[in-house]
């Protein structure tokens, strides 16, 4: 219904609405200018011209019957998805018991990656989307087509995906037979010229395919299917194949969501792709690029314990739910798992039953009713009695679901998983235990802040005065929370780097000074790219590159300092800048957000990229795309290089290169030209070496530092006409000190 909203609403038409109860898509709706109020009464469609209204809605709703009474047209919302699909050339509906929402979502993100400016109504919220609808402007539509209540025989698609046909829905079909009847009645309503995309694995699509009159185009996970998946690897997170059409291997595919039943809908999604005219690499890219969907093996919390939120409700989507979280992870699985809907309970139980025994420990809540009744004898204490009967022993009935999270935040271990099922209101369990665990780790880390540390242990020049809070963290989702933390006490925070480069003030740091360590400077290789964490060294990355015979990265491996230091300065030298190689950098923002961006959202330019000026972000990891080389002459270059600077640079404690170089010039000679080597203040030196080094000579203050480059930039001023800038950064409380 939200996807309906947002699509009329999108084009121009004045749309209202009403659910229940308050919701997050209540919420979204309204900030895209849709008023929704909550409850529903017989003067919310007073003047409306129509009223759309969900399949799940009963006859006797107030408000169906006061359009019934005003004589204003009442449309099941089927209906109205048909007649939105009809002026589009190219109609994709995605049908099946279990997978529509995942399939349709990476078609999404295919016809995305392919450039292709299609309508999208999708089942859930898809992550790079920002919710579950789009308005295109192309000739092609896509959504999901229902089979509940016989929705999808309002359609005519002129390609249609059948996932899978269950025993779902008996409540209206009443035998499986009938489901299939429907799914041959929709079929046939396909372009006579169209396809139909069907799993080949899948025994009840088979026998429903052979008799209708269209092309069929097979996908499975073997057999005598024109699209399949070989080479599969199901044993991570991010599982991948060969993609292989009419016996050809394609290429290799990664997806980023787990489980070998979201293979299967990759390869649905490559099949309409291909029919579409979209290539390999489009296919690949987008299957790639794909982060998930709402509800659908969605990772709330990942930190030590794991909190996934899924929307299966039905035996066979709780054992692929299971069964994907026991091939891909290596932890201890707690199930909690809340019955939807009397009727189905009552079909499933024994099914249920068997299929959450798949976890270590299970947790049953009350049945979620939604629109039915209760039934004499039908409850969920029945599924945890069966458990027990069956010799599953771990497994407890919950009376009260609203207090589950807090139960669960005090006894969840790090080895363990949490994954809450159910299709009705359980997914507010979800959100408050991630919640929970998230405020007990950053209560852990906030407690790890070592208070008034001298920031003169942690810069090369030996210089400064305390910084309030100096933490450190290990990873990006401990960063992200630390972030949430200090903006919600709205302190002041800085990035550290390794300190070379930094002049802090005597009188020290207001806040938080955060260091990265652990996986935030560590370095991967994948093929001829490497992924580095900021905090790491680049020198360190230019010598792993050079080790694995990668080029790329010689003109900023003899520069000091971290991978996010020299990402924000964009450094190198003329051997190449560091933009040169970088795909994409990771950060988190100071509201604890994690992003990607992409090289062109960096804002390189010489010397410079938008983390200068924008310190809301902050760089966790950054992406280098290298080209084979000869990696002895790598070595060499950096050697050689490196050697230079130790020859020509003054040793001691120093920020290296007080001053950026004026274009076209030596920073230095112009400082050694006005006299400036050897000038002192306190302890502070003009290198008699390196003139645009001001070194400690062991007794400097920071404002020493400060005063003697005040006096290098006058006389420079004065003999050259030149304003010099720094190169090195002054951080901390400079006017107090002055």
């Amino acid at each position: 219904m939200s996807a309906i909203a947002h699509i009329f609403n999108r084009r121009g038409d004045l749309v209202t609405g009403s659910d229940r109860q308050e919701n997050a898509t209540i919420r979204r709706l309204r900030s895209e200018g849709i008023n929704i109020v909550e409850g529903h009464d017989p003067a919310n469609i007073h003047g409306a011209d129509v009223v759309i209204y969900s399949a799940a809605i009963a006859k006797d709703n107030v408000e169906l019957l006061e359009a019934i009474r005003l004589g204003i047209p009442a449309l099941e919302r089927s209906t109205i998805l048909g007649q939105l699909m009809e002026p589009y050339k190219r109609r994709i509906a995605v049908a099946g018991a279990h997978g529509k929402t995942t399939t349709t979502s990476m078609i999404s993100s295919i016809l995305e990656s392919a450039k292709i400016d299609a309508t999208v109504l999708i089942g859930g919220d898809m992550k790079s989307m920002g919710g579950n609808a789009r308005l295109g402007g192309g000739d092609s539509i896509l959504t999901e087509a229902c089979e509940a209540y016989e929705s999808f025989l309002h359609l005519n698609p002129s390609i249609a995906v059948v996932t899978n046909i269950d025993a779902e829905h008996l409540d209206h079909y009443d035998t499986v037979e009938n489901v299939e009847r429907a799914f041959g009645q929709f079929l046939n309503r396909v372009d006579a010229d169209g396809c139909v995309i069907a799993n080949w694995d899948d025994l009840r699509t088979r026998r429903v395919c052979e008799n209708i009159d269209r092309r069929i185009v097979r996908y499975g996970l073997g057999g005598d299917a024109d699209w399949l998946a070989t080479d599969i690897d199901i044993s991570t997170p991010d599982p991948s194949y060969t993609l292989v059409h009419n016996g050809s291997p394609l290429g290799l595919v990664r997806i980023s969501v787990p489980g070998l039943h979201n293979i299967s809908n990759s390869l649905a999604a490559a099949a309409v792709a291909f029919e579409m005219g979209i290539g390999f690499e489009a296919i690949a890219n987008g299957l790639s690029s794909f982060c998930g969907t709402g509800r659908r093996f969605e990772i709330l919390y990942s930190d030590g314990a794991l909190v996934v939120d899924d929307y299966a409700h039905h035996p066979s989507e709780i054992k692929a739910t299971l069964s994907t979280a026991r091939a891909a992870y290596n932890r201890r699985i707690i199930a909690v798992f809340q019955p939807h809907l009397f009727s189905r309970t009552k079909t499933f139980q024994k099914e249920i039953a068997e299929s959450l025994a798949l976890a270590d420990e299970v947790i049953v809540t009350p049945i979620y009713a939604a629109r039915e009744q209760p039934i004499e004898g039908v409850s969920a204490e029945a599924i945890v009695d069966l458990m027990k009967l069956g010799g599953f022993q771990s497994v407890r009935y919950a009376t009260d679901k609203n207090i589950l999270a807090d139960e669960l935040a005090k006894s969840v271990g790090c080895d363990e998983m949490v994954i809450i099922l159910g299709a009705g209101d359980i997914r507010q369990v979800s959100e408050r235990l991630a919640a929970l665990l998230a405020e007990n780790r950053s209560t852990q880390i906030w407690q790890k802040a070592v208070k008034n540390e001298p920031m003169s242990k942690h810069t090369t020049l030996g210089v400064g005065g305390v910084a309030d809070y100096y933490i450190e963290v290990e990873n990006e989702n401990k960063l992200a929370r630390l972030m949430r933390h200090i903006s919600a006490k709205g302190l002041p925070w800085m990035i550290l780097g390794d300190g070379a480069n930094l002049l802090v003030a005597d009188e020290g740091i207001r806040g938080v000074v955060i260091r990265m360590r652990g996986a935030l400077e560590r370095i991967e290789l994948d093929g001829e790219t490497i992924i580095a964490g900021a905090g790491g060294s680049i020198s360190k990355v230019a010598d792993f590159a050079a080790q694995h015979s990668l080029t790329g990265l010689e003109g900023v491996g003899t520069v000091p300092g971290s991978v996010g230091g020299a990402i924000v300065m964009n450094a190198g030298t003329h051997r190449g800048y560091i933009d040169a190689v970088t795909r994409q950098v990771n950060v988190v923002t100071e509201a604890g957000d994690i992003r990607t961006l992409s090289k062109e959202e960096c804002g390189f330019t010489y010397r410079n990229s938008r983390f200068q000026n924008d310190r809301s972000l902050i760089i966790t990891s950054a992406t280098f795309k290298l080209s084979p080389g000869d990696g002895g002459a790598i070595r060499e270059h950096l050697d050689s290089v490196r050697r230079h600077r130790a020859e020509t640079q003054p040793r001691g404690k120093s920020a290296g290169c007080f001053f950026k170089n004026p274009p076209d010039m030596s920073a230095g000679k112009l400082i050694e030209s006005a006299g400036g080597k050897g000038l002192r203040e306190g302890g502070a030196e003009v290198s008699p070496v390196h003139a645009n080094f001001i070194m400690n000579t062991g007794t400097a203050s920071a404002s020493d530092l400060r005063n003697l480059a005040e006096r290098v930039r006058k006389m420079v001023q004065k003999h050259h006409g030149i304003e010099l800038e720094y190169e090195v950064r002054l951080v901390g409380e400079w006017q107090k000190s002055e």
